[in-house]
């Protein structure tokens, strides 16, 4: 409870800003927050001119990629495909033999993913965006294993923005000013990968990720 007489209702794990003994401004988790902390309050909050559209825009010494950057609406479709990419996504590497050593560097996206409506959703959305795409195919399992895009500022823009990995994927700040159908959109993603709903109706959601669960 603060001096004002708000409550913070927060996880353990959630992070806060608090100040330090040298007056510099520190992280700490709510667990090891003490009484008497001080945490500082926003007078005011910096709105982009148009928060309904995100744009992925070629980085720099990419000249030689053939596509260019493209702007997306926050709506519930990229909702959706940035909640199934939380849940059962990943950013594609490959080697790069050109450089000496060879290095890894990101060619694109995948969704792993075996249900065929789910693949199915994910295809849509695509083709109305015009990204070309492809299906995997696990030899071993004899079925299609997921969509995957070659294209590098997608992966760069996702990685940048969500992170990668299990453990290391989060959700930004900015998302939660984001349109109400672009923020249920994620929700209905999440739950597509890595929900599910048990026999008393309750919606469960899993993550290894201790900045996404929380």
């Amino acid at each position: 409870t603060l001096t004002s007489g708000r409550s913070i209702k927060a996880t353990e794990h959630h992070s806060f800003v608090t100040i330090g003994i040298g007056g510099e401004l520190v992280e700490v988790f709510s667990e090891t927050l003490k009484v008497k902390d001080p945490i500082p309050r926003v007078r005011a909050i910096q709105i982009v001119d148009d928060p309904t559209v995100m744009q992925f825009v070629v980085p720099d010494g990419e000249k030689h990629n053939s596509r260019g950057g493209q702007t997306f609406n926050l709506d519930s479709d990229f909702g959706w495909i940035v909640g199934m990419y939380l849940a059962e996504g990943c950013v594609v590497k490959r080697w790069d033999k050109r450089k000496n050593p060879p290095v890894r560097t990101i060619s694109g996206m995948n969704w792993a993913q075996k249900d065929s409506q789910v693949r199915g959703e994910i295809i849509r959305i695509l083709y109305g965006w015009g990204i070309n795409y492809r299906e995997d195919f696990n030899v071993k399992m004899h079925t299609l294993s997921g969509v995957t895009i070659n294209w590098k500022q997608w992966g760069v823009a996702f990685l940048n923005h969500f992170g990668d990995g299990s453990s290391n994927k989060y959700i930004p700040s900015w998302v939660f000013s984001a349109p109400k159908e672009f923020r249920e959109g994620i929700i209905g993603g999440y739950l597509a990968g890595d929900g599910g709903v048990d026999p008393e109706g309750n919606i469960n959601f899993g993550s290894r990720s201790e900045k996404l669960r929380d």
